[in-house]
């Protein structure tokens, strides 16, 4: 008989999520991690032979799952101070979409705030605890100030983070005039310091990413640069894009171009780069989705407390009919620290009910979308399955618990 090969840990007695297979689980199995590497996913006996860990974990009653990811969390909001009560007796800033003339700007400001990397460290580590302790594995810094800190809380929280830069070189005048305000060479050679000063941080499991506020905040050139940076350090770009029908024809007056013939012209669009929140889109624009591999993120929580009113449009059961990835996000900070079950129903409540059928999105639809971290992170194809040879990015979810989907 065979000796056992050592292998750092077993996971044992719990099913093991596998929405690939005819029952959506595999029951009697066990997993064999090695140097943070999924090793074998066999039967529990198999495992045992073969196997000799130096920690066993006793899942039984447990459901194991690909880890969480949130993919749009704004880390920098929860450094924001706390307003006194006031009735609401107008739509806020955000309100629909926001307008691109009001929100761009504020955007802009709110990202060149100087707030030391220390405080920014110190707030968001706890909101990262929180949020590895519900079950999130992965979460993506969809734009903050002081993002060197919001990479040392990753660290040292041990959660795995895509964080960078979020870049515009064109915003509006207090007149509402669309006008060049920074200089795209400088604007880029910032991001490529932070991009080396992140990239590969705690091991690895920190990537750089390179954001965009709006296609009508950046110009031709700095969304060529984008993506040459991108293709240059091998990282995840992210891009707030398409998020509402008049966004899109506030960028296509002001650019004489479609939105989507500027990405394509630019190079973003490919299979690094992750559309965030994309809610208006036509059906031209899903097909150069397909055909250039991008993913998507739909934030289902934060698009209907801010009232975006895009769910009516039906773009999430058109992407995924078309075949286009899609991702979990938030996009709540600060109002609450989210947890995956609640974005997963979240996401089930929006589209069903706005389709009057609960097969608009379905379990394992929206569980896939909650474990799609792989592109987001700058981990395309290691993580988001259990299977040998992906990394042990897992969740051990107990079913004792009240945690209802359906």
């Amino acid at each position: 008989m065979p000796a056992s090969q050592s292998c750092d840990i077993v996971i044992t007695g719990a099913d093991i999520l596998a929405l690939e297979s005819p029952t959506g689980h595999l029951a009697g199995h066990s997993i064999a991690i090695a140097d943070g590497v999924i090793v074998a996913v066999d039967p529990a006996p198999d495992v045992e032979s073969a196997w000799a860990p130096r920690r066993r974990v006793d899942a039984a009653g447990c459901v194991v799952c690909p880890g969480f990811v949130d993919a749009h969390v704004h880390f920098g909001a929860f450094l924001g101070a706390a307003r006194n009560y006031s009735a609401a007796r107008t739509e806020g800033m955000f309100s629909g979409g926001g307008r691109p003339e009001t929100v761009i700007p504020a955007i802009v400001g709110m990202l060149a705030a100087p707030i030391p990397d220390a405080l920014v460290s110190a707030v968001v580590a706890t909101v990262m605890a929180s949020m590895l302790r519900a079950g999130f594995t992965s979460v993506v810094d969809a734009g903050s100030p002081g993002v060197l800190g919001v990479a040392t809380a990753a660290r040292s929280v041990g959660i795995r983070a895509a964080v960078g830069p979020s870049v515009a070189d064109q915003w509006h005048t207090a007149a509402g005039e669309l006008v060049r305000q920074a200089d795209t060479a400088t604007v880029l050679d910032a991001a490529r310091n932070v991009i080396e000063s992140i990239d590969g941080m705690a091991d690895g499991r920190i990537r750089a990413a390179l954001s965009g506020i709006d296609p009508l905040a950046c110009s031709d050139d700095l969304l060529g640069g984008i993506s040459e940076l991108a293709s240059a350090y091998d990282i995840p770009t992210h891009l707030h894009a398409y998020v509402t029908p008049e966004a899109v024809r506030a960028q296509d007056r002001a650019e004489g171009r479609t939105t989507t013939a500027r990405l394509l012209d630019s190079g973003i669009l490919d299979a690094r780069c992750t559309l965030m929140h994309a809610g208006a889109v036509t059906d031209d624009d899903v097909s150069e989705f397909v055909r250039t591999g991008v993913t998507v993120n739909h934030n289902p929580g934060g698009n209907a407390v801010l009232g975006f009113g895009i769910a009516s449009g039906q773009t999430v059961p058109r992407l995924l009919e078309a075949g286009v990835p899609i991702v979990l996000g938030s996009d709540l900070a600060p109002l609450t620290v989210s947890t995956p079950f609640e974005t997963m129903r979240a996401a089930l409540i929006v589209q069903r009910e706005t389709a009057g059928s609960d097969m608009a999105l379905t379990l394992e639809q929206v569980l896939t979308m909650a474990t799609n971290s792989g592109v987001s992170t700058g981990r395309p194809s290691q993580i988001g399955r259990i299977t040998v040879g992906q990394l042990a990015d897992l969740t051990i979810v107990s079913t004792t618990r009240h945690i209802i989907l359906e």
